[in-house]
């Protein structure tokens, strides 16, 4: 795949990981499995994007949603380690 704004993809993954770790993706998560010692992450993107735009992170990570939108339903949310929530959430506080 070319890494060019131009050329845009949509997309689906599959990640699996030793527990008790957490994956996120610049996916919708479709499904979270518990596989003897791992857990099976599925994600899926249906709107076109240029490939340096897919993101993955895993580790000890919480979310934490902020702000409100009504009119769409969508949510901010910020991701990080449990230790620096507080922190983040207060650097972010001003977004929607």
């Amino acid at each position: 795949m070319q890494d060019t704004p131009a050329i845009k993809v949509t997309y689906t993954a599959t990640v699996t990981v030793a527990a008790p770790y957490v994956v996120h993706m610049s996916a919708n998560k479709t499904g979270v499995e518990t596989d003897g010692d791992n857990i099976v992450y599925q994600f899926e993107n249906t709107i076109k994007m240029p490939s340096y735009l897919i993101a993955l992170a895993v580790g000890n990570l919480v979310e934490h949603e902020m702000g409100d939108n009504s009119t769409t339903n969508q949510r901010t949310s910020v991701i990080t380690e449990p230790e620096k929530m507080d922190e983040v959430v207060a650097a972010l506080e001003s977004l929607p």
